[in-house]
């Protein structure tokens, strides 16, 4: 859902409604302890996306700039949990940088699986939220 608010409400507005509604899942599903990595998170992924698509693409929305903002969001998403829980393994559980790696590979698995339903639903959901805001 962040991919889509940046390429709706553009870098800042997407980046405010993004981390506010992640913030706000964190705090009233258990995670508040969280809250600030997923809102950090959030808004480096949004800065990216800023680089990439606002920057870069020129906010140009045709399909292929959609997919590729959302394969960057995913990309970005994989390496940030990555280097997250890499530092937490060296830190925390004083593991060996290696071996914290690996440990982390291991640890974001899941996040692989939501990258990959980020590429497919971005380019789905994007057009029909870009519609019903046009509507109002």
């Amino acid at each position: 859902m962040v991919v889509i608010a940046i390429l709706i409400f553009g870098a800042r507005k997407g980046a405010l409604v993004a981390t506010v509604a992640l913030g706000l899942f964190d705090i009233f599903n258990g995670y508040a302890a969280e809250v600030w990595i997923t809102i950090l998170e959030s808004l480096i992924v949004c800065l990216v996306l800023y680089l990439v698509f606002e920057k870069l693409l020129k906010s140009n929305d045709k399909i292929v700039n959609v997919i590729i903002a959302g394969v960057i969001a995913a990309l970005t998403k994989i390496i940030l949990n990555f280097l997250k829980y890499t530092i937490i393994n060296t830190i925390v559980a004083s593991l060996p940088l290696k071996a914290a790696m690996l440990a982390s590979v291991i640890k974001i698995g899941g996040t692989f699986g939501t990258s990959v339903v980020t590429i497919i639903v971005v380019p789905l959901l994007y057009p029909v939220f870009k519609r019903i805001l046009k509507k109002d």
